[in-house]
């Protein structure tokens, strides 16, 4: 049994959906997807048709295929620029995977990570810890993976020996060392909080966040009248930008 109808979901979405393929050629388009029809084996198609996905060169036209996945029992993010392997609530900088730089194999999945390099590394947390994402990055990890750190330690898991990836890898990823808990927040849960005369402000959801949360944080920002500000949205994962309008127009009004 072939993976036929998500194809034709393929299909609809480079051929007739989405504008960002537009300036693909409709022959290369339809070869990405003949050689589809003939993967068999799970991963494999899910890694060709991230491959198809990418085509646009739109980070936001990708494929994500954190439901469908087994991944070894940790979770990597991007931290301070660097990719770190998390052990007990702590961020441990990655050097190595199996003798490579995870630069370097950011460089080799740009043919399935959509977007600029920026963007790959965002992405390629997941893709660290999925072993046959390592092994088309040219990885042989048949005697194990091998994640050197900094600090002369290193970290080996047993390939075959996954988990599902979701609980580690939720499909809007914050980028948080724990997925479910801010490590960014401001004290006691608040939006907008002083800094050394500065207002900060934590943007970190624009989908869960009420209006009535914005609208909190405007009325604080007109009672702090501070010199400047400093909006973090470090994980953010998205959201209704209108939901984010009153807010961009307070700072507007104050010149920030």
């Amino acid at each position: 049994m072939g993976f036929e109808q998500d194809i034709e979901t393929l299909r609809a979405v480079v051929l007739r959906r989405d504008p960002a393929f537009a300036t693909v050629p409709v022959t290369q388009r339809e070869a990405a997807l003949a050689a589809l029809g003939t993967v068999r084996q799970r991963d494999a198609f899910l890694l060709g048709a991230m491959r198809v996905a990418a085509l646009g060169r739109n980070a936001h036209s990708r494929g994500i295929p954190n439901a469908a996945i087994g991944v070894v029992p940790h979770r990597i993010v991007l931290r301070d620029g660097r990719h770190a392997l998390v052990v007990e609530g702590r961020a441990h900088p990655i050097l190595q995977v199996n003798g490579v730089a995870p630069a370097d194999l950011c460089a080799r999945w740009a043919d399935v990570l959509a977007g600029n390099a920026a963007r790959r590394a965002v992405l390629a947390g997941i893709m660290l810890a999925w072993p046959h994402a390592l092994v088309h990055a040219g990885l042989n990890v048949a005697d194990g993976i091998t994640y050197r750190l900094e600090g002369d330690t290193s970290l080996s898991c047993d390939p075959w020996a996954c988990v599902p990836a979701l609980p580690l890898y939720p499909v809007s990823d914050p980028g948080f060392l724990n997925p479910a808990v801010d490590d960014h927040a401001l004290a006691g849960g608040v939006m907008c909080a002083p800094l050394d005369g500065v207002c900060r402000i934590r943007l970190a959801d624009l989908k869960s966040v009420h209006p009535d949360d914005i609208a909190q944080a405007v009325a604080q920002i007109g009672a702090m009248q501070p010199r400047g500000y400093v909006v973090d949205v470090r994980g953010n994962p998205g959201g209704s930008f209108l939901k984010a309008l009153p807010l961009i127009a307070a700072l507007a009004r104050d010149g920030g």
